[in-house]
């Protein structure tokens, strides 16, 4: 028996039954958690399974994954020279051969971007080493665990010491199409813009662009008004030719109708009214 804090026995049969209602939503609470693990283990084996391949066919009918890739069926081919066009704008295919992920579509990291960058070590990825130049890489590397470089995972654009995710050089007003789907570096940011400096995305991004419609839209105007100017001179000058012929052919009827009239004339008439 147990005391209670006024100093009341309980008695066993009732810590018993207390006891019994304390842990059983304990293991209710397991049961579910083993559960939800076996049910994501089931998941997986079979999510895997689904993805296999030996061949690339095998990979016609898996939605959203159509390479073949080591075996599985993967989001981006990481062997594809611009791999990262299967991504979404922002994303890169991860190609590292080691890495259990590659194939898939990852995010450019936010600690990378827009961070400090030296402009020298462009295009030096492998030459850069893990603990001493590494931070100032515009662009993700992995290493070996002798610190050398042994994967470029993307390169971004270093510009006035800030990491970028491209560049919009040599001339910004005109896209770069980095991808076939229309895509392009806007503003050192990739985005859509399927007809180019005609993209809204080009106008509400940079005062610069909204210059650049502002020249081209004054120049289709100009242009406009001198076709309108042109083919309104011709137009009345050719209504100005039909209307002086219109009035010759007038004065020639007239003078060949008073001619014929004064042919029928008698002689004398004809001297009267001369």
């Amino acid at each position: 028996a147990a005391e209670t804090p006024k100093g009341h026995t309980l008695h066993p049969h009732t810590l018993l039954t207390q006891d019994k209602k304390t842990r059983q939503p304990q293991r209710m609470a397991t049961t579910r958690t083993l559960s939800a693990l076996l049910l994501v283990v089931l998941l997986g084996s079979l999510g895997v399974a689904a993805q296999s391949c030996t061949t690339p066919n095998d990979c016609q009918f898996t939605a959203g994954k159509p390479y073949c890739y080591k075996g599985s069926c993967v989001v981006c081919n990481p062997e594809y020279s611009l791999k990262d066009c299967d991504c979404p704008p922002g994303s890169y295919c991860v190609s590292s051969p080691n890495d259990p992920n590659a194939g898939s579509c990852q995010e450019y990291q936010s600690s990378i971007i827009g961070r400090n960058c030296d402009v020298s070590l462009k295009d030096m990825g492998m030459t850069t080493i893990n603990g001493v130049n590494d931070a100032v890489f515009c662009g993700l590397v992995i290493y070996n665990t002798n610190y050398t470089a042994e994967w470029v995972e993307w390169e971004g654009s270093c510009q006035k010491g800030k990491c970028f995710e491209c560049s919009s050089a040599p001339i910004p007003t005109l896209p770069f199409a980095y991808c076939s789907d229309g895509r392009g570096c806007i503003v050192n940011k990739l985005g859509y813009a399927p007809v180019g400096v005609f993209s809204w995305a080009f106008a509400l991004k940079s005062p610069l662009f909204l210059s650049f419609y502002g020249i081209i839209g004054t120049t289709l105007l100009g242009a406009f008004s001198i076709l309108v100017g042109f083919f309104g001179v011709i137009y009345f000058r050719q209504k100005a030719i039909n209307r002086a012929s219109r009035s010759r052919k007038r004065s020639y009827s007239n003078t060949s109708a008073r001619s014929d009239y004064e042919d029928d004339l008698p002689l004398e008439t004809e001297n009267l009214i001369n």
